[in-house]
């Protein structure tokens, strides 16, 4: 047994020019027989946007995250009283300029990564600290009006990752270097079809010659289809290569993807149902896991302000580890307030 506690914030301007845009979540979730898994998550991001003319804005977002790792992951600290926590600082400023039909953007950003200290079921304490990072990357993106719907692009992105500790308790230099080219197109018809796919490649090298470069192919979209007046599918995909400390191991390269079905019976019965999947790739080592996840949801207004929501998940973990595997049924009933 196990129980969940969200909210969230979203608040915008409603300026003739400019914009502000906060969104603040947080979810913590509680098990009632099992020690050491309870999981917090909170993510904020404050965007801005300065027009300085009709062909000329600024972009600016700050991000705030707090999670852990998953207790099944290979990456997670065994036998702890609590998973330690993982802060999430990061900033980002970009120019766009646009010439007739064609756009320009040019990027920055700073990310910084901390891991708090592992407490032990025995009382000890895990140093994490080699796990510490920052992120620097630069982009460049462009993008072609081709209809005021269709929106063609291309972007180029480098970024580099430096440990705090140059060598890790392991003796391996983890600093790396990478870069990401995508190609996609921009869709803005809101009554019909709106959101972004993409496609490209992804590499990243590592200082330490014992560690494998990463590199695959990536696909990322987040695109919504109103298909009737009832019926609204949504996709959303995500690739990138993540860090990880496992031994012999340099990256994960990590592609998700997850469809989604609302329809409404009634404007106060709504249905959901989605499909999903997850693999990791452990490059260096032979350790790949995958995650197929399906589920089915009812959500019942009684009114504006207060709605039901019953939902049923099922979950397969594939894993190259034998004996790994599982299946699992979750069920959930909850309340929600909104205002």
């Amino acid at each position: 047994w196990f129980n969940t506690l969200q909210g969230a914030l979203n608040a915008q301007s409603q300026w003739q020019r400019h914009e502000l845009v906060l969104d603040l979540r947080g979810a913590y979730t509680a098990y009632h027989d099992v020690e050491g898994v309870n999981r917090p998550g909170v993510q904020a991001s404050l965007r801005g946007r300065i027009d300085v003319s009709s062909l000329t804005k600024i972009e600016l977002e700050s991000k705030l995250g707090l999670t852990t790792k998953n207790p099944g992951s290979p990456d997670a600290i065994a036998a702890v009283r609590r998973q330690p926590n993982v802060y999430a600082f990061g900033q980002t400023a970009a120019l766009v300029q646009r010439f007739n039909r064609f756009e320009l953007t040019t990027g920055v950003g700073i990310e910084r990564n901390v891991y708090e200290n592992a407490p032990l079921t025995n009382g000890a304490t895990v140093n994490l600290s080699d796990r510490d990072y920052t992120a620097y990357s630069a982009r460049l993106r462009g993008a072609y009006e081709w209809s005021p719907d269709v929106k063609p692009f291309a972007e180029v992105a480098v970024d580099r990752r430096e440990r705090d500790l140059p060598v890790d308790f392991n003796g391996i230099m983890r600093d790396s270097d990478g870069y990401t080219l995508r190609a996609g197109l921009t869709f803005g018809r809101k009554e019909w079809l709106f959101g972004e796919i993409s496609a490209g490649l992804a590499h990243r090298s590592y200082a330490d010659p014992v560690l494998q470069d990463v590199s695959g192919a990536i696909f990322d979209a987040q695109l919504t289809w109103l298909a009737t007046g009832l019926t609204t599918f949504k996709l959303k995909a995500a690739s990138g290569i993540d860090e990880t400390s496992v031994l012999g191991a340099s990256g994960v390269l990590r592609r998700e993807a997850r469809l989604t079905m609302d329809h409404a019976f009634r404007r106060w019965l709504v249905g959901s149902t989605s499909v999903g999947w997850l693999r990791e790739e452990y490059e260096g080592t032979t350790l790949v896991n995958d995650y197929l996840r399906i589920s089915a949801a009812l959500t019942y207004s009684l009114n504006r302000s207060l709605v039901l929501k019953a939902e049923y998940r099922n979950e397969h973990f594939f894993s190259s580890v034998p004996g790994q595997d599982y299946t699992a049924n979750i069920g959930l009933i909850g309340i929600r307030l909104q205002r």
